[in-house]
């Protein structure tokens, strides 16, 4: 269960169910809402992957045109006579089922169905399995997966109460950070339903090559990959650049993405008159961002908190530059510095901090021999600990532990391959 479905940001939620098919599973895809198929991901066209999804279908604003189409649905689709009893009981359902916005959720659960597993990414999504289950449109353990603004800013937003049934009813919880782990049993949630279990690349898919030395390299490319959000800190990206060039570095800053801060960003940078060290690529497909990887020096990823409180997990970039040998320099923020070790396998700096960015990016290039060390720590780090399939394997080994269901076979070697994982790794 997902909300906006494919989304070009959320790599870990394809790559994730693609692997899962290649093992020979069975799965159902729920989604809220329709992403934007020109920048479709590979494995989505491969595995034919929006038309295996149910959406929820448009409510319509006006009352009428809502009130039609739920009669349409209700002719064409044919839903259980106990789903429509409990849907349109307006004691128990109150506004929810007055203004049908109850009934249009639940269309995509038409039939009812039973799960071994109900997967959901993000906590809305974990509490809408929930609701589905109490209505009888699913069946199955509801595991869920708590990623960074859903844990913050939508927390913030409504309060941790809009979490009361998920924690009661919900059967497993899983982190991508250890501070996430903290943060919700601190909000109640029982500790033996609780586990970090990481995001990870496909390493395979990332040849590692040794950074260059850069010192005599005619310019420099830094990039940088994200929505154009205030959490991504773009801003002190091109800030830092301007530093950068005020000492007579020959860089240029490419930034993937698109978002609210477009048009900001982009005064910002015609105000330091950066047109032509500082381009904004908008919105990318994966291809694309990997072929930026590889022409890449140095990722830069300077998240910060966000006004509203919105927060990073820890962001795949981070995973991919590392995998690839990419030296990185990223903020002190959230997970990242679990991800990354400060002067071990890469560079940390303090949030909204342009100029030590800036410093971090210096070392970088007049320290060629420490930089290729922290590079190949890095891969390491990746390998061993963020690995996509190692990740997979070892959420199949929690599943089947928790439930005690025969849900797969692994052989010994790949068994010793997860345990030695899950001592690396925070639970």
């Amino acid at each position: 269960m997902v909300g906006r479905f494919p989304v070009i940001s959320e790599t870990f939620v394809i790559n994730q169910i693609t692997a899962l098919l290649d093992k020979g599973y069975q799965i159902d895809i729920y989604a809220t809402k329709r992403g934007k198929l020109d920048l479709i991901q590979n494995g989505v066209s491969k595995y034919n992957l929006v038309h295996q999804t149910r959406f929820k279908p448009h409510t319509p604003y006006n009352s009428i045109k809502r009130f039609l189409g739920a009669l349409y649905l209700m002719i064409s689709q044919r839903p259980p006579g106990e789903v429509l009893r409990n849907l349109f009981n307006f004691m128990k359902h109150g506004r929810q089922a007055v203004n049908l916005s109850l009934f249009y959720e639940t269309v995509p659960f038409w039939p009812q169905k039973s799960y071994d597993i109900i997967l959901c990414h993000f906590g809305p999504n974990g509490s809408r399995a929930v609701a589905m289950r109490e209505l009888g449109l699913i069946k199955g353990p509801i595991v869920t997966i708590f990623h960074g603004f859903d844990i913050t800013h939508y927390v913030k937003m409504f309060g941790l109460g809009i979490y009361r049934q998920l924690f009661e009813k919900g059967e497993l919880f899983l982190t991508v950070s250890d501070l996430w782990r903290k943060k919700l049993l601190s909000a109640g949630v029982d500790k033996k339903r609780l586990m970090v279990h990481r995001v990870g690349v496909q390493t395979e898919k990332f040849i590692y090559h040794p950074p260059e030395p850069l010192l005599q390299k005619p310019v420099i490319t830094l990039l940088s990959v994200g929505r154009l959000v205030e959490k991504k800190g773009i801003e002190y990206g091109i800030r830092a650049i301007e530093h950068l060039l005020k000492k007579k570095y020959a860089v240029k800053y490419v930034i993937l993405g698109d978002g609210i801060l477009k048009e900001e960003l982009q005064s910002l940078i015609s105000s330091k008159n950066l047109n032509g060290q500082v381009v904004l690529e908008g919105a990318c497909n994966q291809d694309k961002v990997h072929s930026r990887l590889k022409e890449a020096d140095i990722v830069l990823v300077p998240s910060v908190t966000a006004l509203d409180g919105d927060m990073e997990g820890i962001p795949v970039i981070l995973m991919e530059a590392m995998a690839a040998g990419v030296p990185v320099v990223a903020t002190d923020h959230s997970g990242i510095p679990e991800l990354v070790k400060n002067n071990l396998n890469g560079y940390l700096v303090e949030e909204r901090n342009a100029g030590e960015i800036a410093e971090k990016v210096e070392y970088i290039i007049h320290h060629p021999d420490q930089v290729l060390a922290t590079s190949r720590r890095a891969r390491l780090t990746i390998e061993e600990s963020f690995n996509a399939s190692i990740q997979n394997r070892r959420l199949e080994l929690i599943l089947n532990i928790l439930y005690e269901k025969p849900l797969f076979r692994l052989s010994n070697k790949a068994r010793a391959t997860i345990s030695g994982q899950s001592q690396k790794t925070p639970t």
